[in-house]
């Protein structure tokens, strides 16, 4: 069963997995690293042993002496580059080969409000982007981002595509089909008045749309996760601290009664009630 990774926050920025762009190696260029006191030429001479006569090396050209990096060239026509590496890397005097690649800059979101939202500049989140917009973690669970906010627009045209829904429930029959409390808690909870009922507010909505505004779609803004899962919780918008500690442990133990869950919980835990 795919699990969900939660990660329970009031107002968080985080990243998190898809794969990056797919690239195609230079032809005939392979990037070597050498043992400390491995000479490139006694690496040539055990390749050109094990290639016929067509394998022509042209240059192994040194990249840093620091390091003993070599870049490799030779003619790719008619010779396997995958076994030329593979070969390189099978040699105890290699520590490490890989393929040659053109340096890419991945493009920037397309949505037309992202040349507003310096802040994911700032914060090098064209960087993460590269390796990853989200979705996923390193072992495939769905990313869901619970939120506890006064309300949000979860039918938003940036937002409706990452809402969390859950599969374990029938939206609309009044019956609690996966039996953990809570009646047709099909997108996320309100703790105001205990219900399934959804408000509309701009601070809850611009918190989500930070954290997992739907991202490259041509509309409005992106959100440091492109593809995340966010499960919206509601609290009032006046309340006193022992409420709202009340609504958080509410929250808190909602999560728990989701099938195949894992949490997370950020920020410091060491104080009784923080704004």
């Amino acid at each position: 069963m795919n699990k969900f990774y939660f990660v329970v926050i009031a107002l968080a920025i985080l990243a998190g997995p898809v794969l990056a762009q797919e690239l195609q190696p230079i032809p005939g260029q392979v990037i070597v690293r050498l043992q400390p006191k491995a000479s490139p030429e006694l690496v040539l001479r055990q390749l050109h042993a094990k290639r016929s006569s067509s394998f022509a090396i042209s240059a192994m050209q040194s990249l840093g002496a620091l390091h003993n990096i070599y870049m490799l060239t030779f003619h790719s026509d008619n010779v396997d580059a995958d076994a030329v590496l593979k070969q390189l890397q099978e040699m105890p005097e290699v520590i490490a080969a890989q393929f040659n690649y053109e340096v890419q800059i991945r493009q920037r979101p397309n949505d037309p409000e992202y040349e507003k939202q310096w802040g994911l500049e700032r914060i090098a989140a064209p960087d993460a982007w590269n390796n990853t917009t989200g979705g996923f973690t390193a072992q495939g669970d769905t990313i869901v981002v619970a939120l506890l906010d006064f309300g949000f627009d979860v039918n938003h045209e940036d937002l409706q595509r990452n809402i969390w829904k859950n599969n374990f429930e029938v939206s609309g029959d009044a019956v609690d089909n996966d039996n953990n409390g809570y009646i047709d808690d099909f997108v996320g909870w309100n703790f105001v008045n205990n219900s399934n009922q959804h408000f509309q507010d701009s601070h809850g909505t611009s918190v989500a749309g930070i954290i997992g505004a739907d991202g490259n779609n041509d509309l409005g803004v992106s959100g440091i996760n492109w593809n995340i899962k966010l499960m919206p919780f509601y609290r009032a918008r006046r309340e006193s601290y022992h409420r709202r500690l009340r609504i958080r442990d509410r929250a808190t133990q909602a999560l728990q009664l989701y099938p195949g869950r894992s949490r997370r919980f950020c920020g410091s835990h060491q104080f009784i009630f923080r704004n």
